[in-house]
C-alpha cells in the first residue's frame, strides 16, 4: 500500500525476480491506475530499468483503495516456459494535505 497527497508525484512500482532462479527478460510493461469504482484514471507504458518496473504517478482524485496494476510480459531463459504475463496490484490511498 502507498499513500499519496492529492496532486503529489511519486514513483510507484515493483521489482521482478524469478521464482525458480532462472534468468528472464522483460518484454513489455504497462500499468492501469483505477479508482475504487474500477474506473481507469491513468494508464500507459511503464518504465523498465533492469528488473524494476514503475511509473511516476500523480493522483488527481481523492480516495482510498485505489489500485495501480502493473501488467508485465516476461520471457524466461528456460525455453520450455515460454512467455508469461504477470499482474501485480498496489493499493493507493489519496488524501488532502492538512
Amino acid at each position: 500500500m502507498r499513500n499519496f497527497l492529492l496532486g503529489e508525484t511519486k514513483e510507484l512500482g515493483i521489482k521482478m525476480s524469478g521464482a525458480d532462479g532462472v534468468a528472464f527478460k522483460i518484454l513489455e510493461a504497462r500499468y492501469e491506475y483505477k479508482n475504487h469504482l474500477g474506473e481507469i484514471l491513468a494508464s500507459g507504458e511503464a518504465i523498465v530499468e533492469d528488473k524494476a518496473i514503475y511509473t511516476n504517478l500523480t493522483p488527481t482524485e481523492l480516495g482510498f483503495n485505489q489500485v495501480c496494476t502493473f501488467i508485465v510480459k516476461v520471457q524466461s531463459d528456460n525455453k520450455e516456459k515460454g512467455i508469461e504475463q504477470v499482474r501485480q496490484d498496489i493499493t493507493v490511498n489519496v488524501v488532502e494535505e492538512n
